[in-house]
């Protein structure tokens, strides 16, 4: 690997080690959901978010913009095994999408970006979620994070059938009202 790639890897590791755990200043009013934290104008479409290629836990790689095809608002979660607020998160998220499920039009899925495919796997298989779950190889990790800004995870993102950034700060699924902040993008 050459040494810039190496450092600039490694620099994202430790901004995502160390903002993995601590309480950011956007999510510490997430208790309840406002009109004014949200708008119903979508960025333009973005073909570096759509273009990503996911990998599947069976192995299959499909990209982002066919997942984002299947419906017109997409709940995605960025996240990594090792992230202890991330994985806080997963019965929340679990609870919501099952709350959601007969919504039309809203999917979820879950983005991992670790670099540990086996901690990955071994997370899926302890939590069993039951909503799609894709992982980043290291390249499609560099386009996520400067198309989104991606400073911390657990990140959560709504996104348009096209790509296009609903919002790029979305509540946690622990936040309240959750169901009145999808029916403002529906």
């Amino acid at each position: 690997m050459k040494k810039t790639s190496f450092l600039a890897l490694l620099s994202l590791a430790a901004l995502l080690t160390f903002s993995c755990g601590k309480q950011q200043a956007t999510q510490e009013g997430a208790d309840s959901v406002t009109d004014s934290a949200t708008t119903t104008q979508a960025s333009a479409p973005s073909a570096a978010l759509a273009g990503l290629t996911l990998l599947a836990p069976d192995g299959t790689q499909t990209t982002l913009g066919e997942v984002l095809a299947q419906s017109k608002v997409t709940y995605v979660d960025v996240w990594a095994s090792w992230c202890r607020p991330c994985c806080e998160e997963i019965p929340h998220l679990a609870a919501l999408a099952g709350k959601m499920a007969d919504v039309e039009d809203l999917q979820f899925i879950s983005i991992s970006v670790d670099e540990d495919e086996a901690a990955w796997m071994g997370k899926l298989s302890e939590e069993n979620p039951l909503w799609p779950q894709y992982r980043l190889d290291e390249a499609a990790q560099e386009i996520l994070s400067e198309a989104i800004q991606l400073q911390y995870i657990p990140r959560f993102l709504l996104l348009d059938s096209e790509g296009g950034i609903l919002d790029g700060d979305s509540p946690r699924p622990s936040a309240d009202d959750m169901e009145a902040y999808f029916a403002k993008f529906l």
